[in-house]
Formats: C-alpha cells, sequence, structure tokens
C-alpha cells in the first residue's frame, strides 16, 4: 500500500510539474532594533525589502532609531553573502540623519543571520562631524512577497 501511495504522489507530481521548494524570491522584513553604543542605548524599528537571488540577498533598508541625541534614520542598499549552511554575513551603508538637529552624514553596517529571527549587529555612523559606533540585535520576520503570475 506504501509503494501504491508513493507512486500516485510521484506521477501526481510529475504531470503538475511541481516543485520541490516553493521559496519566495522576494521579501519584506520588518523588526525591532535594539543595542548600545558611544552615545547610549538605542532602540527602533527597521523595515527592508530584500530579493534572494543567486544565493545572494540584497535589496534596501530604512532604520528609525532613538537615543539620547534624538531621532536618526539610516537608508540605503544592503547585501548579504552565504557563510555556509544556511548563515549569511550582511553589508549595508547609506545615508543618516539626525531628525531632531537635521543634520547628516553616512552609515555602514555588518550584520550575522541565518534561520534565527534575532540578528546581531555592529554599526558605524558619522553625522554632522560625531563618529558613532553602536552594536545590539534585529528581530526580523520576513514577510514573502510573490510575484503575481499572468493569467493561463
Amino acid at each position: 500500500m506504501k509503494i501504491f501511495f508513493a507512486t500516485i504522489t510521484l506521477i501526481t507530481y510529475s504531470l503538475l510539474g511541481a516543485k520541490p521548494f516553493n521559496i519566495a524570491s522576494n521579501y519584506i522584513p520588518i523588526g525591532i532594533n535594539a543595542g548600545a553604543g558611544n552615545n547610549g542605548g538605542v532602540i527602533g524599528a527597521e523595515v527592508s525589502f530584500v530579493h534572494l537571488g543567486d544565493g545572494l540577498l540584497y535589496g534596501l533598508f530604512f532604520d528609525a532609531l532613538k537615543n539620547k541625541d534624538g531621532y536618526k534614520g539610516f537608508a540605503g542598499p544592503e547585501i548579504s553573502f552565504p557563510l555556509w549552511s544556511g548563515t549569511f554575513i550582511g553589508l549595508e551603508a547609506g545615508a543618516a540623519t539626525n531628525f531632531r538637529t537635521s543634520e547628516y552624514g553616512f552609515m555602514a553596517g555588518l550584520f550575522f543571520f541565518s534561520k534565527n529571527p534575532v540578528i546581531p549587529y555592529i554599526r558605524y555612523f558619522h553625522i554632522a562631524g560625531k563618529n558613532t559606533a553602536e552594536a545590539g540585535v534585529l528581530i526580523k520576520i520576513p514577510i514573502p512577497i510573490e510575484k503575481s503570475r499572468p493569467p493561463a
């Protein structure tokens, strides 16, 4: 009986042209951020648009954070490379601004992630002549976005 069901499953699988894994190629990860740096504690939120293709993940990010110096925003491109099975190292860089003072500059960051939603990161940013480093964790949930398919 097991062989019969296995055979029916394989025939149906091949006739329908099924794929073994249906993994979305585009995601909107959203999350919260907590950390600390040479300017005190940091808390905030992050949203990204990420495309999975050819083993790389790349996209755009936006962070909104609060610390003792006010509210800051970071935005720019990000890219992630596989290290080993299911683990990635990511790089991000872009614009930085302090919304309270309207001063701006740049930032660069490094993060590691796997299937776990907790993502450790380090970040450096330079706004209006002030250098700041911070480290923390992001807790992100990836929301898959499926491409629309043309009608058959």
